[in-house]
């Protein structure tokens, strides 16, 4: 097992997609109307001797074609109250 394999089996994250994993997955692409780009990925590097330090990116800002673009996101669990 490497550390890319590793990185590979938990993306998306649980925590940015929802559970049952593949379910939330499928709802989200049903109502996201722009894909999510490097928001819910990782960011980090991998060294030479295999060791990898990565973080998911939760909040970004990401400038494309002169527009800044800025995506966060909020949990939602069983015990959340709808305002």
């Amino acid at each position: 097992l490497t550390a890319m394999d590793a990185l590979r089996a938990i993306l998306p994250a649980g925590t940015l997609s929802g559970a049952p994993k593949i379910r939330a997955m499928e709802i989200i692409d049903e109502l996201e109307p722009v894909k999510r780009g490097v928001y819910g990925g990782a960011v980090g590097y991998f060294a030479w001797n295999g060791n990898m330090d990565t973080a998911i990116a939760i909040r970004t800002a990401v400038i494309k074609d002169g527009e800044l673009h800025v995506q966060a996101g909020g949990g939602i669990v069983a015990d959340s109250v709808p305002a």
